[in-house]
């Protein structure tokens, strides 16, 4: 009898088991079941959470009364059926919002039908039809990444709802839906599954959320650990390898935004569903660093530095950095910076992690954001290079420099290590172009990266830094990029100096560049001057090496005064993004006292030069040559131009002044300060460069340690 007794139980638990794991507590995701009381109160009660979600409650009233169309694909990006089928799981995911706030059936309703709509034609669906070759495709879309992001919204919108649905709702749904799609995801394209990159990073997410709600252990395990489940791919292996110690993102900041969306929705359904794993802990915090260093590389107005393949105007204000950002406060470290952040973005998820940062932005807990001069290191060791940061001033008018020497970046990096920007009071100086690409026009190359983006986006030529012999880094050659990491960058900040010190010897063959950008903070001056200097030796004859120098703004003065315009417009290069630049005019620099001033955003920029060269040339240039479809934008620059060398000192200096008031027609401060800026020739461990501002000598002194620049003083003379 007791045999027997032990025997039932024993049946009992082994069927039972199965089902308390099944019947999980639902929704448990960004929501969770716990919380959906304080939630709803806080709706009402917390101004930021509460017109956070009247945003999303009016975009789906407003579509209640339309019809649901769900077409068979077959457009690219930017395309009706692509932008529906993207409009579609927005809808869906907002609806089931819409219905745990309010608990109004009209909204559970939309969204389940337009899940049981996909699930009736999934299945159905082929490869989509405007898949590129040797591209991985969709079925929904034509690339595999957007199929990813809409089952991971999807299965969000899943959980919200799956408690009110009926059990044959349900096997619906999950084996005509979900089941098909994640396995077409994991294994009909399981390169992507197992890549470590963004695209791979959408595919485990997707797969991963998937099979937590549906329950499926092997799904999860593969998502963590890779297909085979040996650790070589997989998120860990992800967060282990895309990410440096300071949490840089190999792609640069615009991927590093669009990549934290997945990085933390994954890792809040793991911290939930298995805590055990301690994902927010894991590598010393390193999603907490990814979060606060993805501001970090954006300026005070908002917008992300725009670094390797980039859509400039993607800013922290972006879904995928208010996901990132309330979640990091509510679940990882409760920084009162971070909720000053929020303030900035104005908005928060509707969520649990929405409902603190909000309730505690209420109660007054908020701090400013603290931009800091940084020094951002690049590498999963963190040694190689990085991005160097020098910020001075207020956050409305802050200077902010920033030199790149990171990785390459893989498939969306350019080549352009030592490039530099300028920003200031609130505005591009000296920018980087980003990427070549119109997102989701169809009528431009189907809103795809535009062949201009490898013609001229990625080259050197296209960047604020050294180009050799008119010939891009590395060739052009993404494969010996990424084999070469950047030498070293070093940061130091100190009282009225601050510089950052970058170098790079395997770009270019048998040749050293190194690159300093220096702030000196005189007292009578409102902005600190800015030394820029490069320094570049090589053990082969260089027929040319230049220096571009991009900008937005006006050309109001230059030491040559009446300039000899091209009488026909050329070609200032055949290829390597030379192509694309039409010559304006040239001419001879001197040694010292020739200088350029600009008028952007209402200052004046002046760039004093200086240099020992006998073969010194400035060339005025602007973008549009070659390009028949006109896709590229407007852009004037010069390039500083050396010939037949060894070796090359590049030296500029940038001082800001003047006020300028258009509505009262006045300008004050107009005069610059420096003058008489000039190197004298570099000698065999190091250089000199000299200024004065009012009667007083400067003297910037760089020691020169196997041909890179280092240990940089100022001091009055």
């Amino acid at each position: 009898m007791k045999n027997y007794i032990k025997h039932v139980v024993s049946i009992f638990f082994a069927l039972f088991f199965p089902l308390i794991i099944s019947a999980q507590e639902h929704p448990s995701l960004l929501m969770t079941k716990a919380n959906l009381p304080a939630l709803r109160e806080g709706v009402k009660e917390f101004p930021l959470l509460k017109n956070s979600f009247l945003d999303i409650q009016q975009s789906v009233d407003d579509e209640l009364i339309n019809e649901l169309l769900v077409p068979t694909p077959r457009d690219a990006g930017g395309g009706y059926t692509h932008e529906l089928h993207k409009k579609n799981y927005q809808l869906l995911l907002n609806s089931a919002i819409c219905f745990q706030v309010t608990q109004d059936v009209k909204y559970l309703n939309l969204s389940k039908n337009i899940l049981t709509a996909y699930a009736k034609k999934y299945q159905d669906w082929p490869e989509h039809p405007k898949r590129k070759e040797n591209h991985p495709s969709g079925r929904i879309f034509w690339q595999n990444l957007n199929d990813c992001v809409w089952l991971v919204n999807a299965i969000q919108a899943y959980d919200l709802i799956v408690s009110e649905l009926s059990s044959q709702e349900r096997e619906i749904i999950e084996k005509d839906l979900f089941i098909p799609m994640a396995e077409y995801l994991m294994i009909s394209h399981k390169a992507v599954f197992d890549k470590i990159h963004n695209h791979g990073t959408w595919s485990i997410a997707a797969v991963g959320i998937t099979g937590l709600i549906l329950n499926k252990p092997e799904w999860v395990n593969k998502s963590l650990y890779g297909s085979a489940l040996d650790k070589q791919t997989g998120f860990l292996k992800q967060l282990d390898e895309l990410f440096s110690p300071d949490g840089y993102y190999a792609e640069g900041p615009y991927y590093q935004r669009y990549a934290l969306s997945p990085f933390v929705l994954f890792a809040q359904a793991l911290h939930n569903y298995k805590p055990e794993i301690k994902i927010f802990e894991y590598r010393d915090r390193l999603l907490a660093k990814a979060i606060e260093t993805v501001f970090q590389t954006s300026y005070t107005d908002g917008l992300l530095f725009p670094l390797n393949d980039a859509i400039k105007d993607k800013s922290i204000k972006s879904n995928e950095l208010i996901l990132a950002n309330n979640v990091a406060y509510s679940d990882i470290d409760t920084n009162p910076t971070l909720l000053g952040m929020a303030k900035r973005q104005n908005k928060v998820i509707i969520s649990d992690a929405g409902l603190k940062v909000a309730r505690d932005i209420f109660l007054g807990k908020s701090k400013n954001f603290d931009y800091k001069t940084t020094l951002i290191r690049d590498g999963k060791d963190g040694k190689k290079g990085g991005i160097g940061i020098l910020r001075h001033g207020d956050e409305d008018t802050q200077q902010t420099l920033v030199l790149k020497n990171t990785t390459h970046g893989m498939g969306h990096g350019h080549f352009d290590r030592l490039n530099f920007l300028l920003y200031d009071n609130g505005f591009e100086v000296f920018p980087d172009y980003g990427a070549a690409r119109f997102l989701n026009i169809e009528s431009k190359s189907g809103g795809h990266y535009l062949k201009e983006n490898n013609t001229w986006a990625k080259q050197s030529i296209a960047h604020n830094t050294i180009v050799i012999n008119e010939t891009s880094q590395f060739d052009g050659n993404v494969d010996r990029a990424e084999h070469f990491a950047p030498m070293h960058i070093t940061l130091y900040d100190h009282d009225t100096l601050k510089y950052v010190i970058a170098s790079e010897s395997h770009s270019y063959p048998q040749t050293k560049i190194s690159r300093a950008l220096i702030t000196i903070q005189i007292n009578e001056l409102k902005k600190p001057l800015i030394v820029d200097v490069s320094y570049i030796h090589s053990d082969n004859a260089l027929k040319t090496v230049d220096l571009p120098y991009y900008y937005i703004g006006q050309v109001v003065d230059q030491r040559k005064k009446d300039v000899e315009a091209k009488a026909s417009l050329h070609a200032f290069g055949e290829k390597n993004g030379y192509q694309h630049l039409w010559l304006n005019s040239s001419y001879a620099l001197q040694s010292h006292g020739d200088y350029i001033t600009l008028l952007s955003n209402y200052k004046f920029y002046k760039v004093h030069f200086a240099s020992q060269s006998p073969h010194n040339i400035l060339n005025h240039v602007h973008l549009g040559a070659d390009d028949p479809q006109l896709n590229l934008i407007p852009t004037r620059g010069i390039v500083l131009r050396q010939e037949n060398l060894h070796e090359a000192v590049f030296a500029q200096l940038i001082e800001t002044y003047g006020d300028i008031n258009p509505t009262d027609e006045t300008i004050s401060d107009a005069d610059p300060a420096v003058k008489n800026f000039k190197t004298t020739p570099a000698e065999k461990n190091n250089f000199n460069i000299s200024f004065e501002v009012g009667a007083r000598v400067f003297q910037l002194e760089a020691d020169l340690t196997d041909n890179i620049i280092s240990n940089i003083q100022i001091k009055q003379l």
